[in-house]
């Protein structure tokens, strides 16, 4: 600090006992904040209070006081630094009653600045942003860009302190507001004031509610939940777990010590990474050129250079921003993806021109180029820093300027990277390295045959430890211009590192060699690194496969397991998640990948999941799995049969073994399997791979879907395969017409076409006079070429391979009752149940050969069933007959099939009242069957005015604030159901 001459402010702090006192010094605290601005400020001292229950022992419950202590400092926006030493600073020296011990000694500092999503949300967002933009800076463009960005930073958080500081406290606040003025309801229902008090707070209490789930879900980074439910406590949990399992308590350095202390810890982590990314090995600069311009056998063309040193345009710097992902963790400036997409009107000239700056000048500021390495433990409670991966969160200004570089360069990587790497090259697939390492390997188990060996080797710190002179080399050695493999070098040579510990961040060092996990550019850089590495690869997972003779394999293991302390292994091994066997493909083989699977899943926390997150899972519902699997057009819910979805994936490598000349793979299947007969008619061998296997059992069903155009039928198998509009001619006509051909099995169109021409031999049968008949119908093009008939693109895809496989069912009149945009899923799911009159009714258990009394708990008087529970019954009726009123609907309704009828004709398309009767109908079954699982297991008996108040609710929770016509209908709906409205 003095060194950089910038001012700061220290405070001292020992706090009174008193908590009336206290309270006065937050309010000092929060003024005095306001007056220094964004200076940075550093709080010491004895506050005499808690913050969090973690840091009691003994009574664990916050009071207000130490509520109102947690408000403020999220209102000044400062964080707690890592404590050294003893945790608890405090005990009452108790020796009976409640012996408590707390924390209260403490140092706070400023909270490092975080974009939050939620922000964009507001109608005010951009009006913030060109206020804090506007202002005055001079100097280059990217250093205007940064600063104006730093005024932003200055807004936001102000901004942030207004509307959303203690966001959870506030949604508690706006709770009780709401139900305080909802209890008043409950006595003067007809009071005007009161109803629109209470739209007023529903609407607030709505719209905090929904900015802390935003918050939440950005922290949880969960990246698989998109749709459901609110999912506020979810995401409070998924922030818990996310820290727990990041959180490091204890390590253990390479002698064996045990660590245990803060500053241990953190000297540990900084060393062990400065030694990894901060000290470079390359050799002589001059020498490495030499060596690695033997190694390169490919050179771009001159195409491909005009296109990797061409301008770059305000377009493309447009489209790399807006290809990164919104919701990905900021780097070292705190601004996400999604505050450059929503603010592009007023920064995207700014960011253009920075960013066109830096492919003129070739220069980055230091501040663009800085790197938070996050730690993610790649193994359960790992003890040593080698056990985790260093994931990179680079700043967003830096990830595009790295996209415009790799979406450039990876279009040249298939002319320079071989066959046997198939990692981040265009239309190469992991699946086909996992399936030619199973042919590799079968039969190791047996003594006979040719002598081999494969060995598999996991690259250590395989990015971290790539030296740049050795890219740059690589990238000049195949032809790359100079101006193209500077900027590469300004990006990846430049970079400054903070480590992520614990919610701080330590360290900061100038890297000195490694690619970065989490830069678009390294995935590609590192392929070019890998290239000199032969046999069969996927990124850092290598298989080394030796054909040699017995005593030098022997000889060769011995002297590896000794110099490199390898361990001898034995088949199975897991190659790319699967396991590599020799022989049979056995259950036992299959468990390690079964269980990791089931331990996820068992991971998830299903407590907070409502009925449409456990939709396989409560033993009363009897729905078979092929009804589950249909579309939800058809009936079901949607979900993806996986024997259906899993044949349409193995099809596509039958597939490319017609479309893929160039893959090792395919090249592998023609050499040693196929042995130039016809993929459809070898036989399955008994002792073929499980993958092999699987595809000859699919030919049935690929068959009938793939045909061929004639080029100059080199390709094309005359009997086999499907190029004749009679189809394929040895399934239509027999192995005769081979023989009345004087032709071979195996032949090729080629054999009976000649500069375009067809060549047959005169015609000795009628079958081959019909066939001689209809070649002017076959168009002979440039090339061969497969044609997949699903699709008018002629191209394999897996989604219209599945439709096909899955087949169509009628279309159900019923579903978009069920499955719209404002939906509520967990009712959307009972209804689903309800329409296929699969729930636990006493009617239908007693079908299912469970004895229960069949008398309904509503009335007690007539038997339970669908229609008697959700209509006819007086209990549920006089609901019905309430919700039908508030939806100003005065047909009668009394049976399910009606409501079902009604519905069909009078709820289409997407006006408010459409939305509003589906959501109120369905909350209504859905309380319905609430309460009725209540009576039948002693819960909590609501009358029916409870019952529509809570159907009310959950209404209102879910259209309150709904865009609508402001017509007199859709007024009169908003009345009834006491919406805010908000006019289109």
């Amino acid at each position: 600090m003095l060194d950089m001459q910038c001012t700061f402010f220290i405070t001292f702090i020992y706090v009174s006992n008193d908590g009336m006192n206290r309270r006065a010094l937050w309010s000092d605290l929060e003024a005095f904040q306001n007056s220094i601005g964004d200076s940075p400020w550093l709080l010491a001292g004895d506050f005499n209070v808690i913050k969090d229950p973690s840091e009691k022992l003994g009574n664990m419950i916050l009071n207000s006081y130490e509520q109102e202590f947690l408000a403020c400092t999220e209102s000044i926006g400062v964080e707690d630094h890592p404590a050294v030493g003893c945790y608890y600073t405090w005990t009452n020296r108790r020796e009976d009653g409640v012996f408590v011990m707390k924390k209260l000694n403490r140092d706070f500092g400023p909270k490092p600045f975080k974009f939050f999503n939620i922000w964009t949300e507001h109608n005010d967002f951009l009006t913030w942003i060109e206020d804090a933009w506007s202002a005055d800076v001079t100097g280059s463009h990217m250093f205007r860009l940064y600063s104006r960005l730093k005024a932003v930073k200055a807004k936001l958080k102000r901004v942030n302190k207004d509307l959303y500081g203690c966001i959870s406290q506030k949604v508690l606040i706006a709770r009780q507001k709401l139900e305080s003025v909802q209890m008043k309801l409950l006595q003067k229902h007809g009071e005007v004031e009161l109803r629109n008090t209470e739209q007023v707070y529903l609407h607030e209490f709505s719209a905090i509610q929904k900015a802390e789930e935003a918050f939440m879900k950005q922290k949880a980074r969960n990246k698989w939940l998109n749709l459901g439910d609110q999912n506020s406590r979810f995401f409070h949990c998924q922030v818990k777990v996310r820290q727990a399992r990041n959180a490091i308590k204890c390590l253990f350095d390479a002698e064996g010590n045990r660590l245990d202390t803060p500053d241990q810890i953190k000297e540990e982590v900084i060393s062990f990474y400065q030694k990894l990314l901060g000290v470079s090995n390359a050799e002589n600069e001059g020498e490495m050129i030499t060596t690695v311009s033997t190694l390169m056998d490919s050179t771009i063309s001159d195409n491909t250079k005009v296109l990797l040193a061409k301008e770059v345009t305000e377009e493309e710097i447009k489209s790399s921003m807006f290809s990164l992902g919104s919701e990905k963790a900021p780097g070292p400036d705190g601004f996400t993806a999604c505050f450059f997409k929503k603010a592009w009107p007023i920064v995207g000239s700014d960011v253009c021109k920075a960013i066109q700056s830096f492919f003129q000048s070739g220069s980055l500021l230091k501040e663009v180029n800085s790197t938070i390495i996050t730690l993610v433990p790649k193994v359960h409670n790992p003890s040593s820093i080698t056990e985790f991966r260093p994931i990179a969160c680079c700043n967003v200004l830096y990830k595009c300027i790295t996209k415009i570089l790799a979406n450039r360069f990876r279009n040249c990587l298939g002319d320079l990277i071989s066959s046997n790497q198939t990692a981040f090259v265009k239309g190469r697939v992991i699946s086909e390295n996992i399936l030619l390492a199973q042919e590799l390997v079968k039969g190791y188990h047996k003594n006979k045959g040719k002598a081999r060996c494969a060995i598999k080797v996991d690259l250590k710190k395989a990015y971290d430890s790539v030296e740049w002179n050795f890219i740059l080399m690589s990238l000049l050695a195949v032809g790359c211009p100079a101006n193209f493999v500077n900027w590469i070098r300004e990006c990846i040579t430049t970079p400054r590192f903070s480590i992520a510990l614990n919610g701080s961040l330590v360290g900061y060092f100038k890297g000195g060699k490694g690619l970065r996990q989490g830069d678009p550019l390294s995935p590609y850089l590192f392929v070019m690194a890998m290239e000199h590495i032969t046999h069969l690869c996927f990124a850092d997972d290598l298989m080394l496969f030796v054909a040699a003779d017995i005593p030098s394999i022997k000889l060769i293991k011995t002297q590896i397991l000794s110099t490199l302390q390898f361990r001898s292994g034995r088949l199975p091994v897991r190659y790319l998640g699967m396991p590599l066997i020799a022989g049979k493909l056995s259950y036992a083989d299959c468990k390690p990948l079964i269980d990791k699977i089931t331990s996820r899943i068992s991971s998830w926390s299903v407590k907070l999941l409502s009925f449409s997150g456990q939709e396989g899972g409560r033993g009363g519902i009897k729905v078979s799995w092929d009804q589950v699997c249909l579309p939800k057009q058809e009936g079901g819910l949607g979900l993806k049969k996986v024997e259906d979805w899993n044949k349409a994936a193995v099809m596509k490598h039958i597939w490319n073994l017609f479309t893929q000349a160039g893959s090792l793979w395919v090249a592998w299947i023609h050499s040693e399997l196929l042995k130039g007969r016809s993929f459809w008619t070898v036989k399955i061998p008994q002792d073929c791979s499980w993958g092999w296997r699987k595809l000859l059992k699919l030919r049935a069903d690929a068959r009938s879907l793939l045909s061929f155009e004639v080029g100059d039928g080199k390709n094309i198998f005359l009997w086999h395969d499907c190029w004749h509009p009679n189809g394929t001619l040895y399934q239509k006509y027999g192995h005769r017409i081979v023989y009345d051909a004087a032709s071979s099995l195996n032949a090729k169109v080629s054999s009976i076409l000649q500069n375009k021409e067809w060549c047959w031999r005169p015609a000795r049968s009628e079958d081959l006079v019909d066939i001689h008949s209809k070649l002017s119908l076959v168009q002979i093009k440039d090339s061969d070429r497969a044609i997949w008939l699903l699709n008018s693109s002629s191209k394999f895809t897996c989604a219209d391979t599945w439709q096909h496989l899955k087949g169509k069912q009628a279309e159900v009149q019923w579903w978009k009752l069920i499955w719209f945009n404002k939906a509520i899923p967990r009712h959307g799911f009972i209804g689903w149940l309800t329409m296929k009159n699969r729930l636990a009714i006493k009617d239908r258990l007693i079908q299912w050969g469970i004895c229960v009394d069949p008398v309904c708990l509503f009335c007690r008087h007539m038997l339970e069933d669908r229609d008697h529970l959700f209509f006819k019954c007086p209990f549920t009726k006089r609901i019905w007959d309430h919700i039908m009123a508030l939806c100003l609907v005065s047909d009668a309704i009394d049976d399910w099939n009606m409501l079902v009828a009604w519905g069909t004709q009078h709820l289409q398309g997407k006006s408010f009242r459409t939305s509003l009767c589906k959501v109120a109908w369905w909350a209504t079954v859905y309380h319905i069957w609430l309460q009725r699982n209540a009576s039948v297991h002693g819960g909590k008996i609501k009358t029916e005015e409870q019952i529509v108040q809570d159907i009310c609710r959950d209404v209102k929770a879910r259209l309150d604030s709904f865009r609508v016509n402001n017509s007199i209908l859709n007024r009169m709906l908003c009345n009834n159901w006491k919406l805010h409205l908000c006019p289109m």
